[in-house]
């Protein structure tokens, strides 16, 4: 098992990104060659052209992920990218809202895979690959349909006050979270469609839990519409550790100095994939398809890690070097593919229903 901390600052991991990519310059262009720069240079200049001076993003990470738009309006100044951070229902419902009242806002999802396969279902996303998709990301990350890449991971694991729960105590497997002596561990509920729901689908999946796992696992915790609010629990200590958390919000605790670590360990955390579409009928197309086709170029994939907290899934991408390994991490839990991601997450939902009371 592994137990991560991190003392970054975020000026800190701004400067490691800068020294990164100026130190692989000479080995890697900023989007990966020059004939990609040439494409994505001309994009720039069609949305420039049509006078879209913005992309609005509605997204969970989309405002943390505001470092990572700052490199962007460097490299294409007369553009801003905007932050919306609603995500799941709440945001599937605003863009059907969008486009009933035909007052429309949003041109970039970025969002989780249930999310961009439900939009997609409902005909509100653009079929669209950019230019650099398939030099960038490998087939597994690009919608066979043709409307959504796969383009950053979250890691789910178990959030933990270091002074409350120190190493000895901490659950080292999925069938060690069934000890009594974890009872009322606080979870967002698993059919809302929030971590749970995605970390579940692909253990599920995995095969690494079953209905008697769920209904073993019932007693023992505390079922919540969101965790949000409770993290400053963790921070203070009255809950000792939170399970099925991202290592983003960790990373984001440590920064602001609570005393907190990451349980990481292969077969129990998990990986969790999100991506991006262009909602059809954006008001800024041109600049949501150049957003899109950046967001898998190295500059902004080297820059997932230190500055957004996220995994990148590009092709040669690094994060810090102290970070957990997400080729064992997925080695022990594989990405569940998208052709079978609808009935995985079916099979979920049946799975509780019928344990999880």
């Amino acid at each position: 098992m592994t137990i991560r901390g991190l003392g970054l600052t975020v000026l800190g991991m701004a400067l490691a990104v800068v020294g990164g990519l100026s130190g692989n310059a000479h080995a890697q262009s900023w989007a990966g060659g020059e004939a990609h720069e040439k494409a994505l240079t001309a994009l720039y200049e069609e949305a420039v052209a049509a006078g879209e001076t913005q992309v609005v993003t509605y997204g969970a990470y989309t405002i943390s992920y505001k470092p990572l738009w700052d490199i962007f309006s460097k490299r294409f100044p007369k553009i801003a990218v905007v932050g919306n951070p609603i995500s799941a229902a709440q945001l599937l419902a605003k863009i059907q809202a969008e486009i009933t009242s035909g007052q429309r806002v949003v041109d970039v999802m970025t969002s989780g895979i249930t999310d961009q396969l439900v939009a997609s279902a409902q005909g509100h996303t653009e079929k669209y690959q950019p230019p650099n998709a398939k030099d960038a990301l490998a087939p597994e990350y690009i919608d066979p349909n043709g409307h959504f890449l796969l383009t950053f991971a979250g890691l789910v694991g178990i959030v933990h006050n270091l002074d409350k729960m120190p190493a000895n105590d901490l659950p080292r497997t999925l069938r060690d979270l069934l000890d009594p002596k974890y009872k009322g561990m606080v979870i967002d509920d698993p059919l809302s469609g929030a971590l749970t729901t995605l970390s579940w689908t692909e253990l599920l999946h995995a095969g690494k839990i079953d209905g008697a796992w769920m209904k073993a696992i019932r007693p023992n915790l505390t079922v919540v519409p969101t965790t949000a609010p409770y993290f400053a629990n963790i921070t203070t200590g009255s809950i000792a550790m939170m399970p099925f958390q991202t290592f983003n919000r960790y990373v984001r605790l440590k920064e602001s100095g609570a005393r907190v670590g990451f349980v990481d360990t292969p077969g129990l955390a998990t990986p969790v994939l999100s991506g991006m579409s262009v909602v059809k009928g954006a008001p800024h197309p041109k600049a949501a398809r150049l957003l899109m086709a950046w967001f898998i170029t190295p500059e902004a994939q080297n820059a997932l890690g230190p500055l957004g907290a996220s995994y990148p899934v590009a092709r040669g991408a690094t994060v810090p070097k102290d970070w957990p390994s997400y080729k064992d991490i997925t080695a022990a839990v594989p990405i569940t593919p998208i052709t079978e991601y609808a009935k995985a997450r079916t099979a979920l939902e049946q799975a509780l229903r019928a344990n999880f009371k």
